[in-house]
């Protein structure tokens, strides 16, 4: 959110607020504002207006967390998207490239799992295991964040590169990096 979108964003809340009955003050004003700035104003709008219709839980003032999920999905729904980009990349890439994800999640569960060349060598018996694996990984690591993030996940040829003293893979992003070489998982 832009610092011009302020007076908006104070609108739209004290709207949400008179519509379910609940005073905003300028300390919920301020939690708000902070718990939602990395979002944009039209984002927080459709957010707000979506949970309004909402029939499981829309009769309550929305929360930080219900714009959070409207936007974004629960934490089952991020995770099951997150191995979807890494099941294209397996597929379209392979793991003899070295990558990155956009998702720095991603790269760190991947990387607990046994690394970039493991997930290309699950069988067909042991999927459906290391899918429900990423899972659970993904999740408790949107709970708190790896200590230590990973930023690449080394493929086949840059592994043999190093052992043998050469240069480094050129690293293929995926997701939304604004580089030629990047591969967008839908």
């Amino acid at each position: 959110m832009k610092s011009t979108d302020k007076q908006r964003f104070c609108e739209m809340l004290t709207g949400l607020g008179e519509y379910y009955g609940k005073p905003i003050s300028k300390m919920m004003m301020d939690i708000y504002a902070q718990g939602l700035a990395n979002y944009d104003i039209d984002d927080i709008s459709k957010a707000f207006s979506t949970h309004v219709r909402n029939p499981d839980n829309g009769q309550f003032m929305p929360k930080i967390a219900d714009v959070e999920r409207s936007l974004n999905g629960n934490s089952a729904t991020r995770a099951m998207r997150a191995w979807n980009k890494v099941t294209k990349a397996v597929q379209e890439i392979g793991t003899y490239r070295t990558v990155k994800f956009d998702d720095p999640l991603i790269n760190s569960v991947i990387q607990d799992m046994g690394g970039w060349t493991c997930i290309g060598q699950i069988t067909e018996d042991e999927l459906p295991f290391r899918i429900k694996e990423f899972e659970k990984r993904y999740q408790a690591y949107l709970q708190i964040s790896p200590s230590e993030p990973v930023t690449a996940l080394i493929g086949v040829f840059e592994k043999q590169n190093r052992t043998d003293g050469y240069y480094e893979d050129e690293t293929v992003l995926i997701g939304n990096y604004n580089k030629t070489l990047s591969l967008e998982a839908k």
